[in-house]
């Protein structure tokens, strides 16, 4: 059997085994909260098990929401709280803040930290504005955009998602490690720009979609997701390492045939499809993407890489758009500077990967290091890294 064969094969029984890992051991609950003025009305959909916790921990209604104006808490209005049973079973809770003026942060309250690895979908009613986001421990309030745009200048919204881009890319530790094995293999300039700019398409389709409310991902599916996507470019980085002298391949159906595997995963992530179908999809877009890897120029094989796992890459940036809402009328431009702070991150991060080589290779000087030994070490332990990862 060949080595690519042992590699696919792998794979193929690690992603059948992550079926579980795909949810991260992660409990949901529904929220519509809905803003008037100085009022927040709340109603919270829990499942029956997540209510007996709550109920356990000796944590009322009041745990399940809270708002603020400014440093000042919402208090809760006792009387307007009202628990039932909704039709499907879930444990409904309605009840209302009321602020000493317009409220400028809701959250989740003590819920999301008594529930473990708790993830709450909030519909945001706030007039004529609309926003979906999803709250967890780490995430556990949203802003309330002020009743009047101009209170929030464009230039204000420009720096700050801006920032937050940049943010995002630096803390995100798993699209990091992702770029780091997507330029193990680089060779000149021309395969840095090539992959990275593969990428920078994938994830920023994937990310106005979201933003925009085309897609809805479903968050524990795309952090697993994502953690498959490195080891699946690992995996292929090995086989390559491992077969130095490929024979072409038919380009034109494997370009068609990852096409549909990685539409798959996406449709997988967004909810639509069972949970397995997602690390399905990859393992069989790892088999073509060994393929790719045998084509006679590998630098573009690795554009289709970046650019169908950037798409996975892409929700997952969208995470934090979603906690954290633009100001009204200022979608738009939040989207693309947010997007602009991922590229400012991701090519600070590339510069300083490139940059690390080569003060190694100097530093080694006649005892030259070759690169292929630092990418198959580097591969390896990204490898173990994603596995540990999705199984934690």
């Amino acid at each position: 059997m060949s080595a690519r064969a042992i590699t696919a094969l792998a794979l193929l029984l690690v992603a059948l085994d992550a079926r579980p890992a795909a949810a991260h051991g992660r409990s949901t609950s529904w929220a519509r909260v809905t803003v008037d003025g100085a009022r927040v009305d709340v109603v919270v959909r829990l499942q029956p098990v997540d209510a007996a916790a709550l109920r356990a921990a000796g944590l009322g209604a009041a745990a399940l929401a809270e708002a603020s104006s400014g440093d000042a808490p919402c208090p809760l209005d006792p009387g307007a709280t009202v628990e039932r049973r909704t039709a499907d079973g879930l444990a409904e809770t309605a009840l209302r803040l009321t602020c000493p003026a317009r409220p400028t942060r809701v959250g989740g309250g003590l819920s999301l930290t008594a529930l473990a690895g708790h993830l709450r979908l909030v519909r945001l009613e706030d007039g004529p504005r609309v926003d979906e986001v999803a709250l967890t421990a780490t995430h556990p309030t949203l802003a309330v955009a002020a009743d009047d745009a101009a209170a929030a200048p464009a230039a204000s919204t420009a720096a700050r998602f801006l920032r937050l881009g940049v943010e995002h890319i630096l803390s995100g530790v798993d699209h990091l490690l992702f770029l780091v094995v997507l330029l193990a293999l680089a060779r000149t300039r021309r395969d840095v720009v090539l992959a990275v700019s593969g990428f920078t398409v994938g994830h920023s389709l994937t990310l106005a979609s979201t933003a925009l409310g085309l897609l809805r991902p479903v968050e524990a599916r795309v952090e697993a997701l994502v953690a498959l996507s490195i080891a699946v470019v690992a995996v292929e980085n090995l086989s390559i390492q491992m077969s130095p002298s490929p024979t072409p391949r038919d380009r034109p159906r494997t370009v068609a045939i990852a096409a549909a595997l990685a539409l798959l995963a996406l449709v997988a992530a967004v909810g639509l499809l069972p949970a397995p179908l997602g690390p399905l999809a990859l393992v069989g877009l790892a088999a073509v993407e060994l393929g790719l890897g045998a084509m006679r120029d590998p630098a573009r094989a690795r554009v289709l890489t970046a650019a169908i796992f950037g798409l996975l890459h892409g929700l997952a940036f969208a995470g934090a758009l979603l906690h954290d809402p633009a100001p009204r009328g200022q979608l738009v431009l939040a989207l693309a500077c947010f997007n602009a702070g991922v590229e400012l991150g991701q090519l600070a991060v590339v510069a300083a990967l490139v940059a690390a080589v080569l003060a190694v290779e100097r530093a080694i000087g006649r005892a030259r290091l070759p690169r292929r030994a630092l990418a198959t070490v580097g591969s390896a332990a990204a490898l173990g890294v994603a596995l540990r990862w999705l199984f934690r």
